[in-house]
């Protein structure tokens, strides 16, 4: 037991100091590629890596764990302007945990549910990126369609973040799946979505999303624009968000995120709506093809016009 204790202690203190140079940490075939943790400085990231290189999913500062560093993941906690004291919250896609470590410190008295479908990616989360679960801070290992149609749990804030490298995972984007996540949310409650800026189909997720959540607020960052999907009819002005967003006592910029309300509403309205495949229908594409292939190509994803 002792050789154990001081074996775990060493692995922490290794974990913890900081390379000068680009170091690969650690490399492992996961469920969908191959999962790479690399350091440089204090710098830690959790990359997939594909041909066209690694492409970075998270990343932490070990010397501050718990500080967010990528822009849409602060940018997706202004939903805590619309849902100020959300009591249940579902996290879609876990990555490295910075988000569902930052939402739960910041929400001590929430429940934070992370969905991962990816048990190497779970693993990596926890033995690289400090993420620890407990009584508040739960992680379901499988299909995130599986778990929103199957559970009959309610959130109060659900916050969409899975990338499978490059896009969102097809069954993540269509009609029925927002129609199954709608039935997951509480009233009153809000839906976080990230949408990564340039993509071909981004007009068709506005529709998509639009199509099920009509009352949207829409951010828009270097590259992405965060969709806030507020199920309840009342509408506030930015000037209203603004004023939440100044005395927010979480310690990020969301009033400058909130001055960008309005700047993101330029996209096809006739674009089609995005929704599953019928039976047979159109041919599945590779996952970690070329993204202009992707791109052009739909997949298990049919379209429906408007």
């Amino acid at each position: 037991m002792r050789i154990r204790n001081t074996l775990m202690v060493l692995w922490i203190l290794w974990t913890a100091v900081p390379v000068s140079a680009d170091q690969l940490l650690y490399l492992k075939q996961g469920a969908f590629g191959t999962v790479v943790v690399t350091q440089q400085g204090s710098i830690r990231k959790l990359s997939f890596r594909q041909p066209e290189g690694d492409l970075e999913q998270s990343r932490c500062d070990i010397r501050d764990p718990d500080r967010l560093l990528h822009e849409y993941n602060r940018m997706q906690l202004l939903g805590l302007l619309l849902c100020p004291d959300p009591r249940r919250v579902l996290v879609v896609g876990l990555g490295g945990g910075s988000l569902s470590k930052a939402l739960a410190r910041l929400l001590p008295a929430a429940t934070i549910d992370s969905i991962e479908i990816d048990p190497v990616v779970a693993d990596v989360a926890r033995r690289f990126f400090f993420y620890r679960e407990g009584p508040q801070v739960r992680t379901f290992v499988e299909d995130a369609r599986v778990y929103v149609e199957r559970t009959d749990a309610e959130y109060d804030l659900i916050v969409l973040d899975a990338f499978d490298g490059l896009e969102i995972p097809e069954p993540l984007r269509t009609l029925e799946f927002y129609r199954a996540l709608e039935g997951r949310l509480a009233p009153g409650g809000v839906v976080m979505a990230n949408l990564h800026l340039p993509s071909d189909l981004y007009s068709s997720d506005r529709n998509t999303l639009a199509a099920v959540f009509p009352n949207q607020y829409a951010f828009l960052g270097t590259a992405q624009v965060v969709l806030a999907c507020h199920r309840s009819p009342a509408r506030h002005t930015r000037e209203q968000l603004l004023e939440r967003a100044r005395s927010w006592p979480g310690g990020y910029p969301l009033e400058d995120y909130c001055r960008t309300l309005g700047a993101a509403e330029e996209w096809d309205r006739g674009a089609p709506i995005l929704m599953d495949a019928s039976p047979g229908g159109a041919r599945p594409r590779s996952k970690w093809g070329n993204p202009s292939d992707r791109d052009a190509e739909p997949g298990n994803v049919r379209a429906r016009s408007r």
